[in-house]
């Protein structure tokens, strides 16, 4: 169990470029009150599964966005609450 607090940009960046794939497993944190978003994935063959993590909360954006075509799985979190964006 890992904690992602208070970071001056996002939590946690999985990003997908130059056509390889991006396959992390993000699960069993607490992610909160970070600057931007909890957990930020991009890219186009990005495939994170994000899951069972503890809290995303409280990040000045949102607590798990996708870009620029990223197909993540967002499944069994527990407590995903109180983000701005």
């Amino acid at each position: 169990m890992n904690t992602f607090r208070d970071n001056y940009e996002s939590g946690i960046i999985t990003e997908a470029k130059k056509d390889l794939r991006c396959d992390a497993l993000i699960s069993f944190n607490t992610i909160e009150m970070n600057k931007m978003c909890g957990i930020y994935c991009t890219g186009e063959n990005n495939h994170s599964r994000i899951e069972k993590n503890l809290k995303i909360s409280g990040n000045t954006l949102a607590g798990i966005k996708a870009a620029d075509s990223a197909a993540i799985v967002i499944v069994d979190n527990i407590d995903i609450s109180g983000n701005y964006g």
